[in-house]
Parts: structure tokens; C-alpha cells; sequence
């Protein structure tokens, strides 16, 4: 209904790299190398949400939420996360300008990607929490530790999804923008892939154990960010 709207394109024959401009995209893809591997954890991580949380959450979670008497199922438990996503993308349009103003220039897209992975983090520890507290009592924690940890995880997301497709796309040149995105859109690639052999293992442990693992796998990342995230900044 739109389209009317939309700008007219005129695709026509666009020419060949020269070899400065190749050389441009390789010498930005080598900057975003350890940006972008670090990325491939935090995926691997956040993509548990949509498998081994909602197995924890049918097997280990009481989903009758007190004191509201709502009761929702494992599955249904996803959905928070498109529900988090439009209530906190305005704030966090507003906490950035908010942090422009204050200092006079704006947040560097690596820091903001840090506070993804802290928030990350936080969020596992969470789940590792709830995961050994059911583990040693045998009986249903909470189902606030899944609506909770899913806020939690929204938040990270808007932080490193968000802000590393838009540095991507930023830091390339017009000739590399296309090959700098795809190579973004890889780390998800990337992180499922990995999480695919992860979540296999996650029947052989107990659930405080799994998303132990998990939150050390996290932690080391966040450590290892902060200086990538700094080097990156100096170039």
C-alpha cells in the first residue's frame, strides 16, 4: 500500500572494485574481526531463549505467575521478547541522545555493545541461579525467573543486535557496506550454529550446570570485549 511512496531506484551497471577499494573492505572486516567473533558468543548465548529456556521453564517452572494469577505456557514465554522490544527500543533511543547531551558526543558503538554483553551476563547467572535451585530442591522455581530473564535479555539484545548492524554498516565504506552487513548477519549464523551443538548437550547436564556453562562462556566474552572493544576504539 505503500510503495507509491517508496524512492524511485535505478538499478543500473555499477563498476568493478578498483584494488584501493578492496583493499578498503579487507583492512574494515580485519578491524571488525574480533568485534565480530565476540558477537558469535553472545548469539550462541541468546539463541538458548528459544530452546533450552523453554525446555527449563516446562520441566522446572511453576508458569502460574503469583501474584497475578496468570498462568502461560513455555512456548508462550517468546513472545515476551517481541512485547520488550517495541515498549524498550524508545528508551533506549532516548538514553543514548540522553548520554550525547550530557557529554557532548556520542556513545561509542562499542561501549554500548559492552553493556550488551554485561546485561548478557546478568541474565545467565539468573538462569544458572534458578537452574541450581531447582536442581537441589526438586521442586518448580519460579516462572518470574523466565519473564525476568527474557526483559533481561531484550535489554542486551537492543544493545548488540541493534548497534552492531548499524556500526557495520557504518564504519564501511559506500563500495563495502553490502559485504561489511552479510558479514554482521554471519555471526548469527555463526552463533546458532554453535548453539546447535550446545543445546544438544543440554539433556546429558542438569540445568544449573548448563546455563553455568553458559554464563561462563559469557563472562569470558565480556572480559575479552572490553579490551577488543578498546583497541577497536583507538583505530
Amino acid at each position: 500500500m505503500g510503495k507509491k511512496h517508496y524512492p524511485v531506484e535505478h538499478v543500473g551497471k555499477r563498476p568493478k572494485k578498483t584494488d584501493a577499494q578492496k583493499a578498503e573492505e579487507k583492512a574494515v572486516l580485519v578491524s571488525l574481526a574480533g568485534v565480530f567473533g565476540l558477537i558469535v558468543l553472545f548469539w550462541l548465548v541468546y539463541d538458548q531463549s528459544a530452546s533450552t529456556w523453554i525446555f527449563f521453564a516446562r520441566d522446572h517452572m511453576n508458569l502460574t505467575l503469583w501474584p497475578l494469577n496468570i498462568t502461560i505456557s513455555a512456548d508462550q514465554a517468546q513472545g515476551l521478547n517481541s512485547l520488550f522490544i517495541i515498549m524498550l527500543t524508545p528508551f533506549f533511543i532516548w538514553l543514548w541522545g540522553y548520554l550525547e547531551r550530557l557529554t557532548g558526543k556520542p556513545v561509542p558503538a562499542t561501549r554500548k555493545i559492552m553493556l550488551g554483553f554485561v546485561l548478557t551476563t546478568v541474565c545467565m547467572a539468573a538462569m544458572a541461579f534458578a537452574g541450581f535451585l531447582a536442581d537441589s530442591t526438586g521442586a518448580k522455581v519460579s516462572g518470574w525467573f523466565i519473564v525476568l530473564a527474557t526483559f533481561v535479555i531484550t535489554l542486551a539484545e537492543l544493545c548488540v543486535s541493534v548497534v552492531g548492524l548499524e556500526l557495520a554498516y557504518t564504519v564501511a565504506s559506500d563500495q563495502a557496506k553490502s559485504t561489511v552487513t552479510a558479514a554482521f548477519l554471519l555471526t548469527i549464523f555463526g552463533g546458532n550454529f554453535l548453539g546447535g551443538f550446545l543445546s544438544g548437550q543440554y539433556p546429558n547436564m542438569t540445568p544449573g550446570s548448563y546455563f553455568g556453562l553458559q554464563t561462563a562462556i559469557i563472562g569470558v566474552a565480556t572480559v575479552l570485549f572490553y579490551f577488543v572493544g578498546k583497541k577497536f576504539e583507538r583505530k
